[in-house]
């Protein structure tokens, strides 16, 4: 056989898989993009509630949000990431009684969600499910404070790991 003839068919078999190859890549590549639009970090997508109010903002978003507009005329030249990193800078340089203004803004605009909250809830609740919630309240709490995970009292602990049997 000849060795250009053997080449020739070494390439054309090439060309062939790289073909196969990257119709594979493309097909693989578009079943992630389907995959990640239909789920989140692995966990499938909830449905968010519309109704529910929007969070209150912290006295340094009230203070970006009142600078950033005259701040932006001032300055055209600079882009947003410029512009919140110097709002930044005067944000760290003002006095607690310069702040104070955008603190008084926040603690209202705090006061305002709390009722909003307390509304959606009340709404959202029905009567019945609001007692068996009051009772699991407190076991909520104790598991954020870390006091364990709700777990009854005089329940047996978990048995030692290999590691911790190692160390000892």
């Amino acid at each position: 056989m000849n060795i250009h003839k053997f080449s020739s068919i070494i390439l054309s078999l090439k060309r062939l898989y790289l073909h196969s190859f990257f119709k594979l890549i493309i097909l693989l590549d578009n079943l992630l993009t389907e995959i990640k639009t239909t789920t989140t970090m692995g966990k499938a997508k909830t449905d968010a509630d519309v109704n529910k109010p929007k969070r209150a903002m912290s006295s340094y978003f009230m203070f970006m949000n009142d600078r950033r507009a005259k701040f932006r005329e001032d300055n055209p030249e600079m882009s947003m990431c410029q512009i919140t990193k110097a709002l930044t800078e005067v944000w760290h340089k003002l006095t607690d009684d310069e702040k104070k203004k955008y603190t008084d803004m926040a603690n209202a605009d705090k006061e305002r969600y709390d009722k909003e909250m307390e509304e959606h809830n009340a709404k959202e609740t029905p009567p019945a499910a609001k007692s068996k919630s009051a009772s699991a309240a407190p076991s909520k709490e104790a598991a954020k404070k870390g006091k364990g995970k709700g777990k009854e009292e005089g329940a047996p602990k978990k048995p030692l790991t290999l590691y911790f049997i190692y160390l000892a």
